[in-house]
């Protein structure tokens, strides 16, 4: 259905791959679209000069995933607010270059941490959109870096640092368990579970 009705606005490229989406949620069809350029040494024109995914504002990933607005960039890859249409909750996506590696380890913590007692933030799906290793995780809320920025730089009290200090050990105490190295632990890959609280967990593991 979703063929027959975007047919005019869709490329070959795009009416191709569609087909390897049985289920079809989101098209997108609101958004700016890139133009697809065959042959181009950019994927197809959906990637930079590095590498990266180009994420536009309201366009899909998987046929499902809505693109809201980006939440950090880094050297492994770059994390954007999304919507999952089919279960309508925002997500955090994860869009990587080629590594696998971090779903391995966000699998076997995640089947490790059934009580959500751990301080280590759960990946809910994982797959491949237009040779990009994608993974979707529970949207929490800031860093630890913005509230620092939010704060003027200025310290926090004791009670708190020995709070977040707690939820942070625990997390350790985990890897420590399962002999895994986070590699690129610090302020950024710290989120708060809630605005205004002190629980925290510890996020992304593309180089542990």
């Amino acid at each position: 259905m979703a063929i027959r009705q975007f047919k005019n606005k869709r490329t070959a490229h795009k009416l191709t791959e569609i087909l390897n989406y049985p289920n079809i949620y989101f098209v997108g069809h609101n958004a700016d679209k890139r133009q697809v350029v065959p042959g181009s040494e950019q994927n197809y024109g959906f990637d930079d000069d590095q590498g990266s995914y180009i994420h536009t504002p309201h366009d899909y990933v998987a046929y499902n995933f809505e693109v809201l607005k980006n939440l950090g960039k880094g050297s492994f890859g770059q994390v954007v607010k999304a919507f999952d249409q089919m279960t309508s909750t925002f997500v955090g996506l994860k869009m990587v270059r080629n590594e696998r590696r971090e779903i391995r380890t966000s699998e076997l913590l995640r089947g490790q941490d059934l009580d959500n007692s751990r301080n280590v933030v759960h990946l809910l799906k994982q797959f491949t959109f237009r040779e990009h290793v994608c993974m979707t995780f529970e949207l929490l809320n800031m860093n630890i870096c913005e509230m620092i920025k939010r704060n003027k730089f200025q310290g926090f009290p004791l009670p708190s640092v020995r709070k977040f200090a707690h939820t942070i050990l625990i997390c350790f105490d985990k890897l420590h368990r399962n002999k895994i190295i986070h590699c690129d632990f610090k302020p950024k890959n710290i989120l708060l579970k809630e605005q205004g609280r002190s629980g925290t967990k510890a996020f992304d593991f593309g180089s542990s």
